[in-house]
């Protein structure tokens, strides 16, 4: 810890006390701006027959003759475009006494509310929630999950405001979200600072079981609707592992406390800044965390809380929810999850060192078998997405995903050859979360990310970096050797990949796969 440089007293000269006297009066005198009003949320889920969460929306909007409001077309972490808006239905906005005001929808996700000189209005309008999917809001009589960025509407061109949230729920619900609470645990009331924290708070509601533990001091949990008959002692140590292991990675737990969200059936899941939701069945029997599909996936979402919420590309943050956020550094933020996910369960003692070899190179062949490797570089399937999905679609196509993650293998091998072992992509992450994320308050560019890594090496990863933007062969030999690692490739549709040790490796080459195995 660096000691604080002692302050000197400031004597001013004395012509700058006279002049600016006054100025010093007027200041000290001055009452304070008022706070932002926040825009009031009421959200019911009493409706569960018929799946469709009610929503009222109370906001300031003085001196403005018409106010537009919009539903996102996107959430943060899933990067599709999604007509929340077609969900909406039974619009209808009226000054604070309940006088109605005139409105028109001439765009697909925005409305336009003539405002009548008034400077309170009330919106309301109801929200159909019938997909079982992270992206997607669900209701039914057994328990609800709204996916804040297609439940609630936010003010073209104010973001900054502030938000309350009060739920509406059947008796013996209750809520589980990272806002912030307000009132006691029966208020169900809620705040958030900004919309852009209102969005990244999802909420899941009914007869919640939990799991409640602590790693380093700091309060997790397990909810969902129903967990199912196994041994919690197993679940806890388990996920606390892993936590620990990601966070030493890092070097610090960013968050107050943290929720895994179990939103019921259904694929994928979403990460957020304390917590993430993710597709759970009860389990009868044994403990999830023995699965290995649910470790990598619930370590996979757990990780993201670094890389891509706080370790972004720079285009990811502060968001614009009327479109695409495209950035070319999705191999990154998704593809480095991938290969830490692995690493991370490695370094906890939770996978032995053949299954994780295994895992990695699952990414390698699913890059390598597709013909697309020829023609579309990682950076390119990172900036094209939106329109080829996440895996790639079609064989012209690749997956940023998994290109993203065995290039993540041959930087650090690169970079632990380089510096003599003494540095890896870990210091790439560090760096990158500790001089952008929390001494500049954003993300990363590319040339920002190269700096970094080739910092960290000592030296140009001119090669092994230019693998994003090109569709070059990749000289696997070379880098794998690094670390003591070899690649087995069957390029057919019956093939697959194998990451073998190979045999009499040098003292040098068994350091660097010893540390990258270890390394805490």
């Amino acid at each position: 810890m660096r000691s604080p440089r002692p302050l000197r007293p400031f004597s001013p000269p004395a012509a700058f006390c006279s002049a600016s006297l006054a100025a010093i009066t007027l200041l000290a005198t001055t009452a304070p701006l008022p706070a932002a009003e926040p825009v009031k949320f009421e959200l019911s889920a009493l409706d569960g027959a018929s799946q469709q969460f009610a929503v009222t929306m109370r906001l300031h909007a003085p001196n403005a003759d018409a106010v537009t409001l919009c539903m996102p077309t996107w959430t943060p972490g899933y990067y599709q475009l999604v007509d929340y808006a077609k969900e909406v239905s039974g619009f209808d906005a009226t000054t604070s006494t309940g006088e109605a005001l005139g409105w028109t929808h001439d765009e697909p996700n925005c409305w336009r509310v003539q405002t009548g000189g008034a400077g309170e209005l009330t919106v309301r309008y109801r929200v159909r929630a019938a997909k079982q999917f992270c992206a997607n809001s669900y209701l039914d009589a057994k328990y609800g999950y709204a996916c804040p960025t297609g439940v609630f509407l936010y003010q073209d061109g104010r973001l900054d405001q502030p938000a309350e949230v009060r739920l509406e729920l059947p008796s013996g619900w209750q809520a589980a979200t990272g806002l912030t609470r307000v009132g006691g645990v029966d208020a169900n009331r809620f705040r958030a600072d900004d919309f852009d924290q209102l969005y990244d708070r999802p909420i899941l509601m009914g007869t919640l079981e939990r799991i409640d533990f602590d790693v380093n001091g700091v309060p997790h949990a397990m909810i969902a609707p129903e967990l199912g008959r196994f041994d919690r002692a197993e679940f806890t140590h388990h996920m606390t592992r892993m936590i620990e292991s990601a966070a030493a990675l890092i070097g610090e737990t960013p968050y107050q406390s943290y929720q895994f969200l179990g939103i019921g059936p259904g694929p994928g899941g979403i990460e957020h800044g304390n917590s993430c939701v993710i597709g759970y069945s009860p389990s009868d029997g044994r403990s999830p965390t023995r699965s290995p599909r649910f470790m990598n996936f619930v370590t996979h979402e757990y990780f993201h809380l670094f890389n891509a919420k706080r370790i972004r590309p720079v285009e990811l943050g502060p968001f614009d929810y009327s479109g695409p956020n495209r950035t070319r550094m999705l191999w990154v933020a998704e593809g480095f999850t991938m290969y830490y996910e692995h690493l991370i369960l490695r370094r906890a003692g939770l996978t032995t060192t053949e299954d994780m070899l295994a895992s990695l190179a699952r990414p390698i062949y699913g890059y390598e078998s597709k013909p697309g490797r020829l023609l579309q570089s990682a950076a390119d399937a990172s900036w094209n997405t939106w329109t080829d999905g996440p895996f790639g679609a079609g064989e012209d196509k690749i997956s940023c995903y998994d290109k993203g993650a065995g290039l993540a293998l041959l930087i650090d091998f690169a970079i632990r050859h380089a510096s003599g072992n003494e540095r890896s992509l870990d210091d790439v992450m560090r760096t990158l979360y500790f001089d952008y994320h929390k001494k500049l308050g954003r993300g990363y560019t590319p040339d920002e990310f190269r700096a970094a890594c080739e910092q960290a090496a000592g030296e140009p990863l001119t090669d092994v970096l230019g693998y994003a933007w090109n569709t070059a062969p990749i000289d696997y030999d070379t880098y794998l050797g690094y670390g003591g690692l070899r690649l087995e490739l069957d390029r057919g549709p019956e093939g697959g990949a194998r990451l073998v040790p190979i045999e009499s490796p040098t003292p040098r080459q068994a350091a660097v796969l010893e540390s990258w195995l270890t390394e805490r």
